[in-house]
């Protein structure tokens, strides 16, 4: 028997595992399992996987007031991800550029039928509407932002979208389509930064490829990117007790911060938000041992909506070591795992392993940079594999 078959018998033999138990308000126990699906998961057959020439790509974009910075950054950037995906599989634009398009120059190439949404981290906190930020219950629910803020644009399917080389978009201000989808994004990605402080990324993509939520946005054969940008880590929960601001519940939950993401989340060499210092071998926790779902579920969620090699995983975020904790007026605090003049992040050790799992269709990068262009440019080096592009 394999140690974590031992180990799931911990109600029976606790001590087999030398592991303590943990009680919620809410009932729930928690262990320091590691992380991972106890049942092994089975994809679906999707039959003969053929290269796809579509492609979806969904930005979850952390909305949390520290990111202001970041989404500059983001919009800045943007373009790098769409000229590296013109080719000249795609033939020319047909918006009467001009510009070459061949396989040494792409500057007048098209793009695939690509559609391009934007969701934010915010679902909310549950019904705890007093947590700074986390004022709407379900917060954006994972709905596609349609851009009504943005002069002259409202999309009504929710995403950007170029077919044949022509935009839904208006183009009048603009020589081409490609310039048109580069100043929609970066009005429709200027999310704000008054959203809740939980960032869940993963729970808000679970919630956005849902055909029901945001209809028309998946398509069947597209290829799959979803890039998340955010200086937190995932605090995706299915027991929304875990953000109960009531002082009365410190002692169970601790500090009113993401530092109980990090606690009932992930598990290192060393636990208890009493003992401070460097913490190592982090991981994420077993599902259906915290309030929080188990990273492995979203994993899986993937896999049974594309096959594994129509998927790409972008992430930029907090790198996932080194881990901290840290007295912060009396109380436990996650320090930052990196750090500029303008960006501090978290640690992102339930994102990273999330992102692991496409591997090698995933990218890992440093939200702490002043510059997205090279992660961008590996991301879009990515999708050009899954599209057979050379």
């Amino acid at each position: 028997m394999t140690a974590r078959l031992r180990c799931i018998t911990l109600l029976l033999a606790l001590a087999s595992c030398g592991e303590g138990i943990r009680a919620f308000p809410s009932g729930q126990i928690s262990t320091t399992l590691d992380g991972g699906a106890i049942d092994a998961f089975v994809p679906p057959d999707f039959g003969v996987v053929e290269t796809p020439r579509a492609l979806d790509v969904l930005f979850v974009i952390d909305n949390s007031w520290s990111m202001a910075q970041e989404q500059i950054n983001l919009r800045r950037n943007f373009g790098r991800l769409i000229d590296a995906l013109r080719h000249s599989a795609y033939g020319s634009t047909v918006d009467g550029s001009g510009m070459p398009c061949d396989p040494y120059d792409n500057r007048g190439c098209s793009l695939p039928d690509i559609q391009i949404g934007v969701i934010s981290t915010d679902i909310g906190a549950g019904r705890y509407t007093n947590v700074e930020g986390c004022y709407r219950v379900g917060g954006d629910q994972g709905k596609l932002q349609r851009g009504t803020s943005c002069a002259g644009l409202l999309l009504d399917s929710g995403f950007i979208a170029i077919k044949g080389g022509v935009p839904n978009l208006p183009i009048a201000a603009h020589s081409n389509a490609i310039d048109a989808v580069k100043d929609a994004f970066a009005c429709v990605a200027t999310l704000g930064t008054a959203g809740c402080g939980f960032e869940q990324p993963l729970a808000a993509m679970k919630m956005a490829l849902s055909p029901l939520n945001n209809p028309g946005f998946v398509r069947d054969g597209a290829a799959l990117a979803i890039i998340f940008i955010t200086d937190e880590d995932d605090c995706s929960a299915k027991d929304t007790a875990i953000f109960d601001p009531d002082q009365a519940l410190f002692n169970a939950l601790g500090p009113v911060t993401s530092f109980r993401c990090f606690e009932y989340g992930v598990r290192c060499n060393t636990t208890g938000r009493d003992t401070f210092g460097q913490r190592y071998n982090c991981r994420s926790v077993a599902p259906n041992t915290t309030p929080l779902y188990g990273v492995q579920e979203f994993v899986d969620f993937l896999r049974t909506l594309k096959p594994q090699q129509h998927i790409v995983i972008g992430t930029i975020a907090g790198p996932s070591e080194p881990v901290n904790v840290v007295p912060d007026d009396g109380m436990a605090s996650l320090a930052p795992a990196c750090s500029t003049r303008q960006t501090d992040a978290r640690p992102a050790i339930r994102l990273k392993v999330f992102t692991d799992a496409f591997a090698p269709n995933a990218v890992f990068s440093t939200i702490c940079t002043d510059d997205f262009g090279p992660a961008m440019g590996l991301i879009a080096h990515r999708i050009r594999d899954v599209l057979g592009l050379l």
